[in-house]
């Protein structure tokens, strides 16, 4: 089977990682895949054994040239399947493929829409009309699959949910510690927080250091890795020299042993406004690293408070850093929540599961023809 698996760009974040993990697996099982980010990265995250490329598009509203690119290259090689992965690759994809009837379209729902198109009117009504060209609509969680069928008005056979699969391969924690703590200079007596992720606002980082900055005035052995890249950088820096936490926090820039991260962090942070299904707490419990996280619909789906990680009730820095305090003085608990989190994340987000989910929706579709 010929797919073709559409990015945003080809970096290392969420919604491309996945990407990437799914296809390679897809590979692996006999299907040829075109792994194609709209944009270009400087960080070229690459599918083994397939045809990688971008179609350098500018971030912009719109591309029209860009459209064009990615419509041809559809009719170029003639995809049984065509991916769309989140974000931009919605609009351009379905309109890439008004005309073209011999592959089928598949939209994978990684976030919740109506954050993103905040009640704007007319925006609403041309997703609502290029979700007509779309095949079948594949969410990461049942939260984020309620919000794409309320707001899209989807039929219950357009929608299905095929949660995150990720690859089970573990780190040595110890040797993955020492390795980071060499890296960047770190005590062995010091906490590694890590939180991971596009600087973007939706991931609220503001809020972490808003909590760091209470901690410090409780615990001292500590330090944060942001472990990422985006819009907010500069802001957050220069948030990290206000709040006086440039000897606890570091800023890490996008790396590509993002698994020696997790596993050598103690605790992976997540103060996100809006997730669809966070991939990065599963990668952290693959790692036996836990989450503390604030409670919204999407981390429910993947912690369960005080069994797999914690989950703080509202956006707050006072119970944000209380949270935090109370997993750093009991390192047995963090041990704990770290053992059951591995355990949930090996039984409910097998990459292998994906794949065989993916690959049924695929021949179902084909079959339609």
């Amino acid at each position: 089977m010929k797919i073709l698996q559409l990015v945003t760009s080809r970096k290392v974040r969420g919604a491309e990682v996945s990407a990437k993990s799914l296809s390679e697996e897809l590979v692996k099982r006999g299907h040829h895949i075109w792994f194609v980010g709209l944009y270009h990265h400087e960080q070229q995250l690459d599918v083994q054994n397939a045809i990688n490329m971008d179609l350098n598009g500018t971030k912009r509203f719109f591309d029209l040239s860009l459209l064009f690119r990615l419509r041809n290259l559809i009719l170029e090689i003639r995809p049984d399947i065509v991916q769309a992965n989140g974000s931009d690759t919605f609009k351009y994809a379905s309109l890439a493929m008004l005309g073209i009837h011999q592959p089928k379209l598949i939209y994978r729902n990684i976030s919740f829409i109506s954050y993103w198109l905040n009640n704007r009117i007319f925006l609403t009504s041309v997703y609502k009309m290029l979700a007509k060209k779309v095949d079948i609509f594949v969410s990461v969680g049942e939260e984020a699959a309620t919000d794409l069928a309320l707001t899209l008005h989807l039929p219950n056979s357009k929608s299905k949910i095929i949660k995150r699969g990720i690859n089970a391969i573990t780190k040595d924690r110890p040797e993955s510690k020492k390795t980071i703590t060499s890296r960047y200079g770190i005590s062995d007596k010091d906490f590694i927080l890590a939180q991971v992720g596009n600087l973007s606002k939706e991931k609220n980082i503001v809020l972490t250091l808003n909590a760091l900055a209470l901690l410090n005035n409780h615990l001292t052995n500590f330090k944060l890795l942001i472990v990422g890249e985006g819009e907010e950088g500069n802001y957050l820096r220069k948030l990290v020299d206000d709040f006086k936490l440039i000897d606890k926090v570091i800023f890490c820039g996008y790396q590509d042993d993002i698994s020696t991260y997790f596993a050598a962090a103690d605790i992976l942070i997540l103060s996100s406004l809006v997730e669809g299904i966070p991939g990065v707490v599963i990668e952290a419990a693959l790692q036996a690293t836990p989450t503390i996280a604030v409670k919204i619909p999407a981390t429910q789906e993947v912690i369960e408070d005080r069994n797999t990680g914690l989950l703080i009730e509202r956006h707050d820095p006072d119970l944000f850093a209380n949270g935090i305090l109370e997993l750093l003085k009991n390192p047995e608990s963090i041990k704990s929540l770290g053992n059951q989190a591995q355990q949930y994340a090996k039984k409910h987000h097998s990459l292998e599961q994906t794949a065989t989910e993916f690959e049924q929706i695929y021949e179902q579709l084909l079959h339609k023809m």
